[in-house]
């Protein structure tokens, strides 16, 4: 059972008829959110989930971004450990499966999509120098889940689930600048920082999952994948 349309909802979706366990890929995602309605939608959304399907193992997606000193506390990451928190307590068996930024076809407002947005458009906007990012094709974060769920490895725990190295928000600018075929137009200003996420947990499994993060081409990989070049 699948609760979604989104990304993940859609990368998940040979799961839709399997009566034993519930995908919850739907609520808040957007990662600047502040509106306090759309987390009490969110909650009431997984509280019912929940209820109503109290004999299911259900997965949740919450964010690394706990691990990052810039986003910690900010209210949505706060709202995603409640979350977090709820599914823990809930008494069912789980997966709770953090991520980074995912990457691959969808309209929402990704960091990704952002920036491929703004320099299309020749739009400025601000760069934090210092910070990093983690990305995952969703692609990957699927084949990662689902051999876990699938094995039974890891049950009722928290799992980090990215990429080994982060990327500079600079490097991801210019290497979006190179595929495009277009120069950035930003204000660099003098913030951010860098933060690791712990991913011993996966490492052992990726070879099973088919997966060789090729870090220095990741980024490439993404974008000739999922994005078009300026014709």
């Amino acid at each position: 059972m699948i609760l979604g349309t989104g990304m993940l909802a859609k990368a998940f979706a040979c799961y839709k008829e399997q009566k034993n366990i519930l995908i919850y890929a739907q609520g808040v995602s957007n990662s600047q959110e502040k509106d306090e309605d759309n987390f009490e939608r969110e909650l009431n959304s997984l509280q019912l989930a929940i209820a109503e399907n109290n004999e299911k193992l259900i997965v949740y997606f919450g964010t690394c971004s706990v691990h990052d000193p810039e986003s910690k506390r900010t209210p949505y990451v706060i709202h995603k450990l409640n979350m977090e928190k709820l599914v823990e307590e809930s008494g069912l068996d789980y997966y709770i499966f953090r991520l980074p930024q995912v990457v691959g076809k969808t309209t929402s407002p990704t960091l990704i999509n952002f920036l491929c947005e703004k320099i299309r458009n020749g739009e400025a906007f601000d760069v934090w120098k210092n910070s990093t990012r983690y990305l995952l094709d969703v692609d990957d974060c699927y084949k990662i889940c689902s051999y876990l769920i699938d094995n039974n490895i890891l049950k009722n725990t928290i799992v980090n689930v990215a990429t080994q190295r982060s990327i500079g928000i600079v490097n991801i600018v210019n290497e979006i600048e190179f595929f495009l075929q277009r120069k950035a137009i930003y204000n660099l200003v003098d913030k951010g920082s860098s933060y690791s996420i712990n991913i011993a947990d996966i490492l052992p499994h990726l070879k099973s999952c088919q997966i060789s993060y090729q870090e220095d081409g990741y980024l490439t990989m993404l974008l000739n994948k999922y994005y078009e070049t300026e014709q």
